[in-house]
């Protein structure tokens, strides 16, 4: 039995008796194997007695690593031919047998044994059996001697010998199977194989110590032994691998979706000799699909890439034996120590490789303004272009050469962004995604570029838009003007000083000019130069003001838009605004000019004779003198020096064109129907004893004193002393107004024939009591004569109730439905305040939730006196706040009202005078504050000009937007149920509503559908809601309708109205 206690240790027994010393397993190549037969000891030579098993010892050394003897094979018969064979007895033995074991060691097992042919060959199937195990079987060999069959029960060593042999089967992962085939048993051994010196094995001869009969007599040695040496051959192995481009050079594996196989790449192999050195030996190149292979034979292998022309490196991969990793990474063209056995294919071991990539692109001066080059504009060079990686970090800096190019060459796959620093002297236009795609991220700064191998992304280019410049001069037009203290300006000045600059005026150095924006911020400030030259350069786009600081010692003359346009909206603010800018623009010739008067002291005149009071019939002037406006260009010369002056109209003038070169606001306070002297109670205070007289049919004709503010109550009793002359303070008799009204007399200026205050008849309201509103929900029709051409049709909230009322404006003549019942009758109020081409307005001028009215248009006589006092409305933005009513002696400004056809007419000073605007301007008025007090402004073409300070002045605090377009028509409301007013435009239909107040057409603006392009609008609170309501008038078979109905919004923020 074999016992072992490791792979190279063995101790074999035999009996119990120890027969071999310890001897370990040499690792040897090649294979060397060898086998040991033993005769068994036996009582009587020739005796024919088999009394002591016999044995065969197996062993191999030598070979590759791992190698396993997996079969052996005994042939007992191959000698046969002379009758003479042995085999294994098994019991046909005539002296008895012993029984066959496999006495097996640790380590291996016996899978499968087989005894064939007669007991002649023996096959053992082996696991696990490697390089220095021993396989000891006991058995009983018997030899047949003849044909005959005679036997004999020993077979010595010689007899073995002569007729056996052994095969044996090798087996390696990594080499082919070696096979030792019938290698013969010798029984002299050592002649045959001298070299034979397998560990494990018995010595081919030696004494036997025992015998059956315990015989003192040695016997003689019986022993046969085999040996063979066989080389391995190793399975074939192979390297191989590929090469391909790496698109995003992300050191990725291969992906199909993006990277290219490379062909034609070539690689050379190199193998580790015994010197430990690597040599060459093989090249070979990729084929079209990038693969490359090497068939090798085992050993240790370094793969080289050779460059290819055209790219760079990304990386290498070291590839994978089985699944494993074999091999180490020395470069990224260089892959060493792939360690290959028989059989082992090592696969992957690939390269990567990426071309570079472009970023290019031109900077140029859009001189155009078309965002494209355009053959012959200006290449910018010197212009700093800045890469930027994908974190946003700087990594190349270049600067544009002499054509405006700039570019990035070198690149490696990956996300880039340009940024270009702007040059200082240009104003940046624009910017381009380029050929390979990619975001505008902000100005100047393109990016998302994202650039795989080989690309080149051109057109990443950046323009430029030239600044706009505005100048202009500031100059004294002509000579002197020399005046008399206590003389008017003349009337012709504008004739002596039109404001156009010429060689011979005379510059004005150290002038300051201030730049403002559309929101009236200070963008740039100036001095006039020694030639009163000025100049405001490196100017953005938009809409400008320029602010001239009055110099001292002279009069404001004409100010002159220049070659960009623009209007002069606030002469006594020194402004020429409106000034449209674009790209480039030069806009040359803004000239503000003054006049110089040299007063002299005026010669005191006598003291003139007493006049007695005049008798008869005064002369009524209720209508303002208006100057000569036509052809000339003059105008009136205002107390503080101001002549205003004004351009072509450029815009729509509700009720025709107001002609002339002035125009003013004049306000008149109603507060009920009752004038600025206050409700009844005021005008009782008014009217004095003379009036309670009156009443009680004396006929006294007397009024009391005027109010504090100018009012005039006038009674119209009609009694017998009607003609009676005025009283001391200046109360008109009413009897003379009486006989003038009723017989239609032209009084001054005043044609009564078109509406008799003390009839109530006129031919403005003769057909106006026809039925109003029959058939028309919440709806009115009122029809007029042709004849009047400013026909207008207004709302407000004349009465307090929170509702509007409406007003017809004809020709200067107010009819309000004050009792609200929209018709006209007894209980209405009329007021005549204006002429034919004035535009009307209404609004709460004084805050006590009543609402006022007003007009603007020409210039009245004696503008100019009002102005000078003119402190504004009371409202709570109005740092001038003042003495609210100016009326000098010299003032020829007047309003009449008269509420109810029994009412008391009252003339009344106009209650504020404003120059704000230009001719073409449409007049609009709201509360833009909330404080309940409303104030005007102006509208042109979409720009909105807001007196929001309430001063009447042109000034810092107020505001310019916006909104809307040429051809569109003001309206302003309280859309939203605030107190704060806010503007609309009425355009062909749709309104648009700027709900949001911030003076901005962008997606919060309200569009509404309500009215056709022929409809005028119109708004109101109808309904007392607190909402302004939207409603459209028309002029059809010479009548004016009015519909009105609640908002009903629309897909895509229209509406229509129902």
């Amino acid at each position: 039995m074999t016992s072992k206690t490791s792979k190279n240790s063995c101790i074999h027994h035999l009996k119990g008796v120890e027969l071999l010393e310890n001897r370990c397993m040499l690792s040897a190549s090649p294979l060397e194997v060898g086998a040991v037969y033993y005769e068994g000891t036996r009582t009587e030579e020739g005796s024919g007695i088999d009394t002591a098993p016999d044995y065969l010892y197996v062993a191999f050394q030598g070979g590759a690593e791992n190698t396993e003897m997996s079969q052996v094979t005994i042939d007992l018969a191959r000698y046969g031919e002379s009758g003479r064979y042995n085999f294994i007895d098994q019991g046909q033995g005539t002296y008895g047998s012993i029984d066959f074991k496999i006495l097996a060691g640790e380590g291996f097992e016996v899978t499968n044994y087989e005894i064939s042919e007669n007991g002649t060959l023996l096959t053992i199937d082996l696991s696990g059996f490697t390089a220095g195990d021993v396989l000891m079987i006991q058995w009983d060999v018997d030899e047949v001697l003849n044909p005959d069959g005679d036997l004999d029960a020993e077979s010595t060593g010689a007899e073995f010998a002569a007729t056996s042999n052994i095969s044996a089967v090798f087996e390696n992962a990594y080499y082919e199977d070696a096979i030792v085939d019938k290698i013969p048993f010798r029984d002299v051994f050592a002649e045959y194989y001298p070299d034979y010196d397998i560990a494990g094995l018995p010595n081919d001869s030696y004494t036997n110590e025992f015998s059956h009969l315990r015989s003192e007599e040695m016997q003689d040695v019986y022993t046969a032994g085999a040996f063979a040496s066989q080389v391995q051959i190793p399975l074939p192995c192979t390297i191989s691998g590929n090469v391909y481009e790496d698109a995003d050079a992300d050191k990725g594996l291969y992906d199909a979706s993006e990277d290219t196989y490379l062909a034609k790449v070539q690689i050379n192999l190199y193998k580790l000799n015994e010197n430990g050195i690597y040599e060459l030996c093989g090249t070979t190149f990729t084929d079209e699909n990038g693969h490359y292979s090497f068939d090798v034979d085992p050993g240790t292998y370094r793969v080289l890439e050779v460059q290819p022309n055209g790219y760079k490196d990304v990386t290498s991969f070291v590839g994978t034996i089985d699944g494993t990793e074999v091999g180490t990474q020395i470069s990224v063209n260089e892959l060493t120590d792939i360690e290959l056995l028989g059989g082992q294919d090592s696969i992957e071991n690939n390269f990567s490789e990426y071309r570079t990539c472009e970023i290019s692109g031109i900077v140029w001066l859009d001189e155009e303004r078309n965002d494209v080059y355009d053959d012959g504009e200006l290449l910018l060079e010197g212009v700093q272009i800045d890469l930027r990686d994908a974190a946003g970090t700087v990594i190349a800096t270049t600067y544009t050469d002499e054509k405006g190019y700039y570019e990035f060459i070198d690149l490696m796959p990956g996300t880039y962004s340009v940024y270009e620093h702007q040059p200082t002297e240009y104003l940046n236009g624009g910017q381009q995604v380029g050929s390979e795609g990619g975001a505008i991220l902000s100005q100047d700064l393109t990016g998302s570029i994202q650039l795989v191998s080989g690309d080149k992304g051109v057109h990443y280019d950046f323009w430029e838009y030239q600044y706009a410049q505005i100048s202009g001069y500031v100059f004294k037009d002509g000579e002197d003007l020399k005046l008399t203290e206590g003389d008017e300006l003349p009337e012709n000045l504008w004739e002596l000083y039109p404001g156009i600059r010429e060689e011979s005026d005379t510059p004005i150095a150290n002038v300051t000019l201030i730049l403002k924006d559309a929101d009236g911020k200070e963008v740039a400030r100036t001095t006039t130069d020694s030639k009163g030259y000025y100049v405001f350069k490196n100017v953005k786009p938009g809409n400008y003001s320029i602010y001239e600081v009055h110099p001292e010692g002279y009069k404001d003359g004409i100010d002159t838009p220049g070659s960009l346009g623009g209007s002069e909206l606030d002469p006594d603010g020194d402004t020429l605004s409106d000034i449209e800018v674009n790209y480039g623009d030069d806009g040359v010739e803004y000239n503000f000019s003054e006049i110089r008067v040299e007063w002299t002291p005026k010669t005191p005149e006598p003291t003139p004779e007493p006049n007695p009071t005049p008798g008869g019939n005064p002369h009524l002037d209720p209508t303002p003198g208006r100057p000569n406006l036509s052809g000339g260009g003059s105008a009136p010369v205002y107390g503080n020096g101001y002549m205003p002056h004004f351009g072509m109209s450029t815009g729509l003038s509700l009720g025709g064109g107001m002609g002339g070169s002035g125009s003013s606001w004049h306000l008149g306070l109603l507060n009920g129907g009752t004038g600025a002297a206050g409700l009844a109670a005021a005008g009782a205070a008014g009217a004095g004893a003379a009036g309670a007289a009156g009443a009680a049919g004396a006929g006294a004709a007397g009024v009391g004193a005027a109010g504090a503010n100018g009012a005039m109550s006038i009674v119209m009793n009609g009694g017998a002393n009607a003609n009676a002359g005025v009283n001391a303070n200046g109360g008109i008799h009413s009897g003379a107004y009486a006989n003038a009204f009723s017989n239609s007399l032209l009084v001054g200026n005043l044609d009564l024939s078109k509406f008799n205050p003390n009839t109530w008849e006129g031919r403005a309201i003769s057909r106006v009591q026809q039925v109003l509103a029959n058939g028309i929900e919440n709806g009115l029709s009122f029809l007029y004569d042709t004849e009047f051409k400013s026909v207008r049709l207004l709302a407000g909230d004349f009465n307090g109730d929170r509702v509007d009322e409406l007003a017809i404006f004809l020709d200067g003549f107010w009819f309000i439905d004050l009792d609200g019942n929209r018709q006209w009758d007894d209980y209405d109020l009329w007021v005549k305040l204006g002429d034919t081409g004035d535009q009307p307005v209404v609004g709460d001028w004084d805050g006590d939730g009543k609402a006022d009215i007003g007009v603007f248009g020409r210039a009245w006589e004696g503008d100019r006196d009002m102005l000078a006092g003119e402190f504004g409305l009371p409202d709570a933005e109005n740092e001038r706040i003042g003495q609210f009513k100016h009326i000098p002696t010299t003032n020829k400004g007047y309003y009449y009202v008269k509420a109810h056809k029994e009412g008391v007419l009252r003339r009344d000073v106009v209650d504020h005078v404003f120059e704000f605007g230009r001719e073409g301007d449409f007049a609009v008025a709201g509360d833009w504050n909330g404080d309940g007090v409303y104030s005007i402004g102006v509208f042109n073409n979409g720009r909105w000009t807001i007196d929001y300070d309430g001063d009447g002045r042109f000034t810092s605090a107020d505001k310019q937007f916006t909104f809307g377009q040429k051809g569109d028509i003001p309206v302003v409301g309280k859309w939203d149920n605030s107190e704060i007013s806010k503007v609309g435009v009425y355009r062909n239909g749709e309104w648009i509503l700027d709900v949001e107040g911030n003076g901005e057409m962008n997606s919060s603006v309200a569009r509404y559908r309500h009215g056709s392009g022929s409809d005028m609008p119109l708004v109101g609170d109808f309904n007392g809601s607190g909402t302004t309501d939207l409603a459209t008038t028309n002029n059809v078979n010479s009548a004016i309708s009015v519909e009105t109905g609640s908002l009903i919004a629309t897909e895509g923020g229209n509406s229509t109205r129902h």
